[in-house]
């Protein structure tokens, strides 16, 4: 059916290209024949943005180029900058003066090039007023031996509600359905009308739906219950989960699939199975952060194939090349082969943790101490064995630190069983600046204490 007018305000239709799911979450499926480009532009201003607000920290995960800087929480509980590639940064630019061994002391913290900047300002202004500067500028890592947690709550506004509801409209025009069976919400939403309810967000542990272990994907289905209600389910990114009513008494045939690979863009002829009906409760409540996490997890899933495949590759591809030149004894090519392949499948368990579905990684202490990870149960016999470091005075570099406590980040939940990120802190004396050490890296420290750390009190004030 070749549509003349937009469903919306009922104009003439004027080529206006319409992503139904919006651009910025890589949405692909589009089309000239739903909305006039006036309502484009309006949805656009004041709808279309609310996806990439809400989502923007899923952005940064998946490495989107049109994701924006957010702020994260460090381990110090202070807040940082956190660009689009995942690189941190001071959230300001600051310089503080003082006084150390009857030494004046610069520092400088924020963007890399607008801190140095603001200290030569100030190394300026010390020369001026007759004091000569000479030393070190060093620059320090905030990233190493850190962990950030993003400040994000995904939190349901009517916004997102009105968003939503454009979605399963437009797809339900793209299907060449009936919309003078949906006039009356189509007329709300080109209102604008935030005080439409009828939205129903499921599929919290996937009870509607079940995932594959590498999926992340956009779905839309339009498709008929018992009661003969059409309606749309609506999974982005399988976090956002919706099922929306559109019609009710609704008598003919209703099948419709829209599903495609979320990171890529493809498209996807995959059967989707229903596991339950959905009941449409107008509900808004239930742990997002369980989807958002699982969303992640199965992300590094496909990073984790997708390197294995490649290094797979490159490894059959010289053991090919080592065999057609000798370069192999002929009784030992199986043994080659798999020392070679076990080899990768060893380094990638240390790059990828946790990913590797034969072993039980999360159980295994070698692979948490390489990773400074513990399980839950753990934590409060690894605190009782090294509570005897609290209040002793250690020397990293040039500074003296006094170790202060242990600090624990929720890391991941894999087979029911919490794993834990366990890092010491080490408060530096002069500064009063805390330190955070994955606890592996320390205890290699103490444990090589000849050349990298050495246990001595501070010097005399």
């Amino acid at each position: 059916m070749t549509r003349m007018n937009c469903i919306y305000c009922s104009r003439p239709l004027d080529k206006s290209n319409e992503h139904i799911i919006p651009d910025s979450m890589n949405g692909r499926l589009q089309s000239t024949n739903i909305i006039c480009a006036d309502c484009n532009n309006k949805f656009g201003r004041y709808v279309d943005p609310v996806f990439k607000e809400m989502l923007n920290p899923l952005l940064i995960v998946f490495g989107f180029e049109n994701a924006r800087h957010t702020h994260a929480e460090g381990l110090d509980n202070e807040t940082y900058n956190f660009s689009k590639d995942g690189k941190p940064s001071y959230l300001k630019n600051e310089v503080t003066i003082s006084q150390e061994d009857n030494k004046t002391i610069l520092r400088a913290a924020g963007n890399p090039k607008e801190a140095l900047k603001a200290f030569q300002k100030q190394a300026k202004k010390l020369n001026e007023s007759g004091k000569v500067f000479t030393g070190d500028i060093t620059v320090e890592n905030i990233a190493e031996y850190n962990s950030f947690r993003i400040k994000w709550e995904m939190k349901v506004n009517s916004k997102l509600i009105l968003a939503l509801n454009k979605i399963a409209t437009e797809f339900y025009a793209h299907c060449e359905l009936d919309t003078s069976l949906i006039i009356d919400l189509l007329s709300r939403i080109r209102g604008l009308d935030e005080s439409i309810d009828n939205v129903t967000f499921c599929n919290w542990n996937c009870e509607v739906r079940k995932y594959a272990e590498d999926e992340v994907t956009h779905l839309i289905v339009l498709r008929k219950n018992k009661d003969n209600t059409l309606y749309c389910y609506l999974e982005l990114f399988n976090v956002i989960c919706v099922a929306i009513p559109l019609c009710n008494n609704y008598e003919s045939q209703a099948d419709f699939v829209y599903y495609q690979n979320a990171l890529t863009g493809e498209k996807l002829t995959k059967e989707i199975i229903f596991e339950t009906e959905v009941e449409f409760t107008n509900n808004r409540v239930g742990n997002f952060d369980l989807l958002i996490n699982a969303a992640c997890e199965r992300h590094n899933q496909i990073k984790f194939r997708e390197i294995y495949t490649e290094e797979t590759k490159k490894i059959l591809e010289q053991y090919k090349l080592d065999m057609e030149q000798g370069v192999i004894p002929a009784n030992d090519e199986k043994f080659v082969l798999e020392k070679r392949l076990g080899a990768m499948i060893a380094q990638l368990s240390i790059d990828f943790p946790y990913m590797i579905e034969d072993y039980k990684d999360e159980m295994n202490d070698d692979m948490n101490h390489i990773h400074s990870n513990l399980r839950e149960d753990q934590y409060d016999d690894f605190c009782e064995k090294y509570k005897f470091l609290i209040g002793k005075n250690v020397k990293i570099g040039n500074d003296f630190f006094v170790f202060d406590s242990f600090v624990k980040s929720p890391f991941i939940i894999r087979n029911s069983i919490q794993l834990l990120k366990v890092h010491f802190c080490l408060t530096n004396i002069k500064t009063n600046k805390p330190k955070y050490y994955p606890y592996e890296e320390f205890l290699r420290m103490l444990s090589n204490a000849a050349d990298k750390l050495k246990q001595e009190d501070p010097p005399a004030n």
